[in-house]
């Protein structure tokens, strides 16, 4: 990690995790006091800089992207970001990319700050928004592309769960040779049959991970043999003191932020049967909940063993980056909430002996106030 360039205020919030490692009463100050969570606002303000764009022009510059949609209503929507608000979904995000001229490495990184992750170019819009801007396109000269497409909404084969493997690298290795669009179209064509809108590799590791909590081997803690429903392993491993009532009118930003898109029963059985992607917060989750299924493999390769703190921090976050990389989702951000709750979690408590649920739990059933005693010494709740 200290190879990583960090802000400022990014460092701050990665010292925060050592700062109260042992006491979820201090993380849960620090994380609701002094973390100062990376607003997209600020992201937008930074590209509109480094870009030369000043904020008055984004209004003009949406209207190109979104033809069909009045000034007014795009100047509110300019202001509404700039004052703590965000895009609704990925595809507006994506537009925001043309309207701020990026390349198309600029906006693999925009869309990774301000999304789960960069862009999914087994999705054929996708990969049709990433090419376009390559090659300089407008956002409507990449649309009218994506038009030519035949079958581009899908279905597609390589959602079903018979389908053979098929992974993003793959695509993008190829994808990165395309220079025409007569190039693209064929490259489209050639790809129809490994095309899908779900993360396969994502798909693997969820599998994996959901497979130990069902029937747990170890970390997990269930007896030998013990088997679990779908909805009793949730309950067990990805609850974690998180409030399940849709009411956050009372919630904290901080709150919402964390508890958002918040995997239940449902949602995992829907990613199950893939009828639902598997979402980055889900996949982070079961990496703490199996504790990353470590077998000691990795020390064993490298030919050492991390035997402080910091170094079993470091351990997790590289494999956990390496993980969210091969299913091309964004890294650990230490300013993004819930990213920060999971930095937390992978870091053992001086001299204590506890699982990274244990830990994650403690400070979320603090942070969303669920009403139990809390030692005064530690914070935690009794």
């Amino acid at each position: 990690m200290q190879d990583q360039q960090f802000t400022a205020l990014s460092q701050r919030a990665w010292e925060g995790i050592a700062e109260s490692a042992s006491r979820p009463g201090d993380a849960v100050r620090f994380f609701s006091e002094r973390m100062a969570p990376r607003s997209f606002a600020e992201t937008l303000r930074a590209f509109l800089r480094r870009q030369g764009i000043a904020e008055s022009e984004l209004p003009d510059r949406l209207a190109a992207v979104r033809p069909g949609v009045k000034r007014d209503s795009l100047r509110r929507r300019v202001s509404s970001w700039l004052s703590g608000g965000r895009p609704s979904d990925r595809e507006e995000l994506i537009g925001l990319g043309f309207a701020l001229g990026l390349s198309g490495e600029e906006a693999e990184n925009f869309l990774s700050v301000c999304g789960d992750g960069g862009f999914h170019l087994r999705e054929p819009r996708e990969a049709a928004f990433l090419y376009s801007l390559r090659a300089g396109k407008s956002y409507e000269e990449a649309l009218a592309l994506i038009a030519r497409l035949p079958n581009a909404g899908g279905p597609f084969p390589a959602d079903a769960e018979s389908a053979p493997s098929a992974f993003t690298r793959t695509v993008a290795d190829r994808l990165a040779e395309v220079t025409s669009d007569e190039e693209f179209l064929r490259f489209y064509e050639e790809s129809l049959p490994v095309f899908g809108k779900l993360h396969n590799t994502a798909f693997l590791w969820f599998s994996r991970f959901f497979d130990e909590l069902r029937q747990p081997s170890a970390p997990c803690g269930a007896e030998e043999d013990a088997s679990y429903s779908v909805e009793r392993a949730v309950e067990l491993y990805l609850r974690l003191n998180v409030p399940a009532s849709r009411n956050e009118k009372s919630f904290s930003q901080l709150q919402k932020a964390t508890k958002r898109l918040w995997p239940n029963a449902t949602a995992i059985k829907n990613m199950l049967a893939r009828k639902l992607d598997v979402s980055r917060k889900t996949l982070l989750l079961l990496y703490v909940a199996t504790e990353g299924l470590d077998d000691g493999a990795i020390e064993e390769a490298m030919g050492w063993e991390p035997d402080s703190p910091d170094e079993i921090l470091e351990e997790h976050v590289w494999n956990c980056n390496l993980m969210l990389h091969e299913c091309g989702f964004s890294p650990l951000d230490p300013r993004s909430p819930f990213d920060w709750l999971v930095l937390y979690s992978l870091r053992p408590g001086d001299g204590e002996d506890e699982s990274m649920s244990d830990r994650l739990s403690q400070v979320l059933a603090l942070l969303f106030g669920d009403g139990r005693e809390v030692d005064a010494d530690s914070g935690a709740p009794c």
